[in-house]
C-alpha cells in the first residue's frame, strides 16, 4: 500500500507531535512548528521515496498488487475486490467466501441488513456517524500550502510519485502530468 507523500508526511508529522493517531496539530501550534516541519519534510521525504521506490521495484519484478491508500478510502469495495481477485484463484471457495464477506461488510457499513433493509448501527462503529473523525487538514492548509514545500516534496519523490499515478495535488497538475509517457502509463488521478 502506498499513500501520496503529501498526506503521508502530514499524517506522520501529526503523530510525531501529538503521539496519537486520532488527533491533529492545531493551527496555532502548526505556526509554532514551522522550522521543525521544514526539517521533518527534508528528512522524511527522502524516507518516503526510498520506501515507495522499494515497493515499486518489487511491483515491477514480482506478483505484487499495488494498492493506493487514497483509492482504498474513496472506493473501498472496488479496491478490496481487486485484493480478493489478486489473492484468490478464480472459482475457488476462498474467493467466493471473501466476496461474500465483502458484501456483508459493505451492507453493514451502509447500515443495511443482508436483505438490504435499513438497520440501526452499533454505537462507535462509524456507520451511524459516530467514531473517529480526523480534524480538517490544518497542516496542509497552513504548511503544505507553501509552494516551495510542495515543489520540494515533488522533486524529491519524482519519478516515483508519477509511477504510482499521482499527477495532481489539490487540483493542480504536477510536472509528471505533462509527460505523455506517464499519461499513457498511468490513470490520471488527483491526490
Amino acid at each position: 500500500m502506498v499513500r501520496n507523500p503529501f498526506d503521508a508526511l502530514e499524517s506522520h508529522f501529526n503523530f510525531e507531535v501529538t503521539s496519537r493517531h486520532d488527533e491533529s496539530v492545531t493551527e496555532r501550534k502548526s505556526r509554532e512548528l514551522r522550522q521543525r516541519w521544514a526539517r521533518f519534510v527534508g528528512k522524511e521525504t527522502k524516507n518516503w521515496k526510498a520506501h515507495a521506490a522499494h515497493w515499486q521495484r518489487l511491483a515491477n519484478t514480482t506478483d505484487t498488487l499495488v494498492l493506493r491508500y487514497e483509492d482504498l478510502m474513496s472506493n473501498p469495495s472496488e479496491e478490496l475486490a481487486r485484493v480478493i481477485k489478486w489473492a484468490f484463484p478464480a472459482g475457488s471457495k476462498l474467493r467466493e467466501r471473501a466476496f461474500s464477506r465483502l458484501s456483508c461488510a459493505v451492507k453493514s457499513t451502509l447500515g443495511l441488513t443482508s436483505d438490504g433493509d435499513a438497520q440501526s448501527a452499533p454505537s462507535g462503529t462509524g456507520a451511524s456517524g459516530e467514531g473517529y473523525r480526523p480534524r480538517p487538514r490544518v497542516m496542509q492548509q497552513d504548511l503544505m500550502s507553501q509552494k516551495d514545500v510542495v515543489m520540494f516534496v515533488f522533486k524529491e519523490t519524482s519519478p516515483v510519485i508519477c509511477e504510482f499515478g499521482y499527477t495532481a495535488y489539490r487540483g493542480q497538475p504536477l510536472p509528471c502530468a505533462r509527460s505523455h509517457h506517464n499519461q499513457e502509463k498511468n490513470h490520471l488521478r488527483s491526490l
